[in-house]
């Protein structure tokens, strides 16, 4: 997605959390960890299911809404594998790396300790592609040529996002929450271009509130 159109969402996001902001519970923080599975289709990137583990940090407004900065990084890397090159079959390495998350979030109201929660927003992750140039016939290049030299891209891939949790309280300004989203991200830069993806993240939080 291009900067414009994210910033644009963004502040639409914003703008959803403060009109829907009437008077109720004393604004506060709350933080937590998270751990998860980041799954999709995509494409020529040789990544499928990615785990994933970081934090997050939230501010809510009142008993039903609130707004998330989420920061964590995957640990997969793919098989090598071959792309028609110039000069004949290059290899290309792919690793995951940081991913990030602004999500408004909306909560029920609890029933005992359970509460219904969905989530709304951007997602992006990052991906590290390193490409070894293949040569498969006599080359009249230099060593130092640039078709020549190894390259290594970072793919980015961000769009819309959305879910639900399932926030519990354990007591003590403690809960656990299993949550569940879906993305349509698009990719840009990076060795592999552009393309569309429908990333599944399957994970589960646990947060502290101040």
């Amino acid at each position: 997605m291009k900067r414009r159109q994210i910033t644009r969402l963004l502040v639409s996001i914003a703008a959803l959390v403060l009109v829907a902001h009437p008077a109720g519970a004393q604004p506060r923080f709350y933080f937590g960890g998270t751990v998860a599975a980041d799954s999709a289709d995509r494409g020529s990137m040789d990544l499928r299911t990615v785990p994933a583990a970081g934090g997050l940090l939230g501010w809510r407004f009142n008993d039903g809404w609130s707004i998330e900065f989420h920061l964590d990084r995957g640990f997969a890397e793919g098989d090598p594998h071959g792309r028609i090159g110039h000069f004949g079959t290059d290899t290309l390495k792919d690793y995951a790396r940081e991913g990030v998350a602004v999500l408004a979030i909306w909560k029920s109201r609890p029933l005992g300790r359970v509460a219904v929660a969905a989530s709304m927003g951007l997602a992006e992750r990052r991906f590290r592609t390193t490409r070894t140039i293949g040569i498969d016939r006599p080359v009249n290049l230099p060593p130092d040529d640039p078709l020549l030299q190894n390259q290594t891209g970072t793919t980015q891939a961000a769009g819309p996002t959305g879910g639900v949790l399932l926030p519990i309280a354990l007591g003590g300004g403690w809960s656990v929450a299993p949550e569940l989203r879906v993305g349509f991200h698009f990719t840009s830069e990076g060795i592999y271009g552009d393309g569309l993806y429908a990333p599944v993240y399957s994970g589960v939080r646990v947060m502290w509130g101040f």
